[in-house]
């Protein structure tokens, strides 16, 4: 891929030609229009097939797909099926993986996503994946030339000897063997994104030997990121663009009619609906815009002077809840933050929260020892003491367990005026510069650049916007923030007197004379509903 980022004309004028040449694909597959022949005629074509020839068409993908679901015949080095959900991109990439396996053209390749369980559920499937959407390897694999799902190495293996090793971007590094090809699924999720597939294309070598071009099928939701950009700009690339309306036969039609309903005329639904990208788009309302922090994203951070763990968290564990959001940031010498984690809870949908007090107390210890984090941050507004003794119970159970205990300073905020008045002098860091992204933090960014005013709250933009303000307190210095009125000081100066009699009586603080105990404090702080 090249390094130059593309202008709007360059761009305008490549996304011009992909879309004309992708409507011209738009079509029946041979499928459709067979079904659309008279019976008659359908049966006197049967009769003529042998029993093999029968076996053969009902497993032969040329004859179901749409003639955008075909692999591209020039010779290219990276496709690409650029659309939104149930656009119908899985199959046609799972698709041509199994045919070059079984042809002998690949023996070994990569599948790649976001995480583990995300290649496990979507893109091999089968009996592995919880809820398996019918389009990955073992979904679709003839039963002539079926994977077995090695999990201990992490392995496809196929009856004829050629392997899929399953990876993913969570480092930026591609670690394994030479490659012949691989498949990556939703590079815009990927932590390291550009890097990783740099050195994905390094790998791919293998079928060089031997004569052959090594190829990557990527499947991906359109994404306002510079290196999807510059992929789509690439004269080796073959963009097919996909919309969900092509693949309404393969979804109800009522899905398809509610997300048009809810979502058309919408940016969500140019992304959604019609697989539209929006790399040059209007972000100036965007209380983060997409391109402030793209400019600033780093694969590495440099030394850190101090590292904080943030826990935001939700109110209670029930559905209607918001998971506990917990991040890390840190700070170097030019005081400059870094955007180092986040590790709040991806509840699936229909379900609330998972973890209970304990399990996200955990995960904000084990984050704060993985990165050797010296402070955490609580937010106040929501259950701080809760938050503090919680943790306190954590750091406890582990030093009597002899376990690894981090040398943590906890730290109580408390948040005044509303979320986009104490986001705005955060937004002015990211747009001076002063902001990276280690990587690419999908969920956080998605609620960051999609937040708006009277949308449900946003733990993990709280729990960044809390963080940096605790790491940079001049930003509220000298203007840097909106002028408080009496009111707001008032309340802040009421809930420090609260912060430092809680200090003297906390029931949870198990070092604290007159306190619970341990055992105690665990059982109250572990079961209820944390609101203030």
């Amino acid at each position: 891929m090249t390094e130059a980022t593309p202008t709007r004309d360059e761009y305008q004028a490549r996304w011009g030609a992909i879309k004309a040449r992708s409507l011209a694909e738009i079509g029946p597959s041979l499928a459709d229009r067979f079904r659309a022949l008279p019976r008659a005629h359908r049966e006197r074509i049967l009769d003529s097939l042998t029993s093999v020839e029968c076996m053969r068409l009902l497993h032969d993908w040329r004859f179901w797909a749409r003639p955008k679901q075909l692999a591209p015949t020039w010779a290219w080095d990276v496709w690409l099926l650029l659309g939104g959900r149930g656009s119908g991109k899985s199959r046609p990439a799972a698709e041509f993986v199994d045919e070059k396996v079984r042809s002998g053209q690949w023996r070994t390749f990569a599948l790649i996503g976001p995480d583990y369980q995300h290649v496990a559920k979507w893109m091999i499937g089968g009996e592995q994946g919880k809820e398996h959407n019918g389009s990955g390897l073992m979904d679709i694999a003839r039963p002539w030339c079926r994977p077995e799902l090695i999990v201990s190495k992490l392995e496809l293996r196929y009856p004829n000897g050629a392997i899929g090793h399953i990876t993913t971007a969570e480092q930026p590094e591609y670690r394994g063997p030479n490659l012949d090809g691989g498949w990556g699924d939703e590079p815009p999720r990927w932590r390291y994104g550009e890097r990783f597939i740099q050195n994905l294309e390094l790998a791919t070598r293998a079928i060089s030997l031997r004569g052959g071009r090594p190829q990557l099928v990527f499947t991906a939701n359109p994404a306002n990121l510079v290196f999807l950009l510059r992929m789509v700009m690439d004269e080796g690339t073959h963009v097919t663009h996909m919309r969900m309306r092509e693949n309404e036969t393969n979804l109800p039609a009522s899905y398809v009619a509610r997300q048009e309903r809810k979502l058309g005329g919408t940016a969500d639904g140019a992304r959604e609906l019609e697989g539209e990208p929006d790399f040059f788009g209007d972000e100036s309302k965007k209380l983060f815009p997409m391109s402030a922090i793209e400019a600033h994203r780093v694969d590495e951070a440099p030394a850190l002077e101090r590292i904080a763990v943030c826990v935001d968290p939700g109110a209670s564990t029930n559905d209607r809840s918001d998971p506990t959001g917990i991040g890390a940031i840190g700070l170097d010498d030019r005081q400059h933050i870094f955007v180092l984690a986040d590790e709040t809870e991806k509840p699936e949908p229909g379900k609330g929260p998972q973890r209970k007090p304990e399990a996200w107390a955990a995960v904000a210890v084990d984050l704060a020892l993985r990165l050797g984090a010296s402070l955490l941050i609580a937010e106040r507004n929501k259950g701080g003491d809760m938050v503090l003794a919680v943790v306190r119970a954590e750091l406890e159970r582990r030093r009597r367990g002899g376990k690894p205990v981090p040398d943590l300073e906890l730290r109580e905020v408390y948040s005044v005026g509303d979320k986009p008045a104490r986001a705005a002098p955060v937004r002015a860091l990211y747009l001076a510069g002063e902001v990276h992204h280690v990587g690419r933090l999908a969920d956080l960014e998605d609620e960051q650049t999609q937040w708006e005013p009277g949308m449900r709250s946003p733990n993990r933009l709280d729990m960044l916007v809390t963080s940096v303000r605790a790491l940079r307190p001049d930003i509220m210095e000298g203007g840097g923030g909106p002028t408080p009125g009496a009111t707001e000081i008032k309340d802040v100066l009421a809930a420090n007197r609260e912060i430092e009699r809680s200090r003297t009586r906390d029931p949870l603080d198990p070092g604290n004379p007159g306190g619970v105990g341990d055992a105690e404090a665990w059982t109250y702080a572990s079961g209820g509903d944390f609101t203030t």
